[in-house]
C-alpha cells in the first residue's frame, strides 16, 4: 500500500494506487467495529502506515478510520491472535502466539511477547 502511494506521488500514474485502493476497500468493508464486520486487528503494524499513505494520496477517510481502528484494537482482550494462532507452523517449528499486554495506542514503548 505504501509503495503504491509512493509510486503515484513520484509518477502521477494511478493503476497501482487504484489496485491497492480496491484491496483496502475490501478490508474496510470486512473489518471494523460494525456488527456485520469482523472484529479483528492486523498482525503486522505496517498496514496502518500503508492505509495512512493511501489516505494521504486519495483523501478517502475510510482508510484513515481503518488504520485508527487497528491501532485502537491492538492489545484488547481477548487477544484475537492469541486465540487463533495456536496451530503448528508448516515448517515444523513451534507455534507462534502473539500476546499483546496493553493497548497499543496507550503504550509508551513496545510491549508483548512472541
Amino acid at each position: 500500500m505504501e509503495a503504491s502511494a509512493a509510486y503515484y506521488h513520484a509518477t502521477g500514474k494511478r493503476p497501482f494506487l487504484e489496485a491497492m485502493c480496491r484491496a483496502a476497500d475490501l478490508l474496510c468493508q470486512r473489518i471494523g467495529p460494525l456488527p456485520h464486520q469482523q472484529h479483528v486487528y492486523d498482525g503486522h503494524a505496517e498496514i496502518e502506515l500503508g492505509l495512512l499513505r493511501l489516505y494521504e494520496a486519495t483523501g478517502c477517510r475510510r482508510y484513515l478510520d481503518l488504520a485508527r481502528y487497528f491501532v485502537d484494537e491492538r492489545g484488547k482482550q481477548p487477544c484475537f491472535w492469541a486465540t487463533t494462532m495456536k496451530a503448528p507452523t508448516t515448517n515444523g517449528s513451534a507455534p507462534i502466539t502473539i500476546r499483546p499486554t496493553c493497548l497499543c495506542a496507550f503504550s509508551a514503548k513496545p510491549m508483548g511477547t512472541l
